[in-house]
């Protein structure tokens, strides 16, 4: 479900994450699951102690990747308007120089534009934890920037997929959150905020507790996009399907933890 959307004018800085390291060191929770108010008092107040104060910025580790929706036809070759003789969900263009001619005169038509988005996590404003109820609840924001500089992208359908990395912590956070964008003007970002609620195991809550004292997780995001194309009086601006993949560590601002 989205909750807030924020738009602000987006600098070349704001559109790359920076890579970071962090930190291996851990506070251990014990493996016996608290079974009273005191039990679970006594690991709240340990677990508020250890958390540390100011989380790492969000850094893409070893995979972003950005494909185009795989349908019958974007498997056909689309030559020569689209761009070299590759599938079209391949996304490999030539350059709007060498297109616009070919649309004029082969296809009797305007030139055509693609828009440029990237779809990138950003943090874990506030995360409630719940020690006897097993369970943690949150949200999640992740920025979608406009990297044209001259199309505007209007509101489409997107759906949010966050799992955790962690081999010790593997969970589903969100499962595929429906929702929709605002529409993004050419050189501006705009954050979305997803809100998840994490039942599970103690074990694997114990897994994902550890990695919180640090505020910082580490997730998979998969956000497939549908944008639907427009025209304007000098081009045609072609629908954009797309799917976004990250693998990134993810701070999460605040941790409260609860005993109930």
């Amino acid at each position: 479900m989205l909750l807030t959307r924020t738009r602000w004018r987006c600098d070349k800085e704001r559109k790359g994450i920076t890579m970071t390291t962090t930190s291996t060191r851990r506070y251990p929770i014990t493996d016996a699951e608290p079974r009273t108010a005191e039990e679970a008092s006594a690991l709240a107040y340990e677990l508020e102690r250890a958390t540390a104060r100011t989380p790492e910025p969000a850094a893409i580790l070893h995979s972003y990747s950005k494909t185009g929706r795989v349908t019958l036809q974007s498997l056909l070759p689309q030559v020569p308007c689209w761009g070299p003789p590759l599938p079209r969900a391949s996304g490999v263009l030539w350059p709007n120089e060498v297109r616009d001619p070919l649309y004029r005169t082969l296809k009797k038509g305007k030139p055509h534009r693609q828009m440029q988005l990237d779809v990138l996590p950003d943090s874990f404003p506030r995360i409630d934890v719940h020690v006897l109820g097993r369970r943690m609840e949150g949200q999640f924001i992740k920025n979608l920037v406009n990297n044209s500089d001259e199309i505007d992208i209007p509101a489409g359908s997107l759906s949010t997929t966050l799992d955790t990395a962690e081999e010790s912590a593997q969970a589903r956070l969100l499962d595929a959150v429906q929702g929709s964008s605002d529409a993004i003007p050419k050189g501006y970002m705009i954050q979305q905020a997803s809100e998840f609620v994490f039942r599970g195991a103690w074990t694997l809550i114990k897994a994902i507790w550890e990695y919180l004292v640090h505020k910082t997780i580490t997730v998979d995001l998969d956000v497939p996009v549908d944008v639907p194309g427009y025209e304007t009086d000098d081009y045609i601006v072609d629908s954009l399907r797309q799917q976004f993949v990250s693998n990134a560590t993810i701070p999460v601002r605040e941790v409260k933890w609860h005993i109930i």
